[in-house]
């Protein structure tokens, strides 16, 4: 949708930018990167009342007997 604004190039001053490929797609990657980071622990929170938990092996170390439940 920002790419339409790239039409006002002519009429103001820095609406240029949003013709170019490599800043919309920073763009989309930085707006990618704060959806994850405000919906990521909602998201985890979903998953352990799921019960899609991982369950460490019981042979590995017992320092990974810490991270049940993660």
């Amino acid at each position: 949708m920002l790419y339409y604004l790239s039409g006002f190039k002519t009429s103001f001053f820095g609406f240029n930018i949003f013709s170019y490929i490599t800043f919309r797609s920073g763009a989309a990657a930085i707006t990618a990167m704060f959806i994850s980071l405000a919906l990521g622990p909602w998201m985890l929170q979903r998953l352990v009342a799921w019960g899609l938990v991982h369950k460490p092996k019981v042979w590995g170390p017992e320092q990974h007997a810490k991270k049940s439940g993660v």
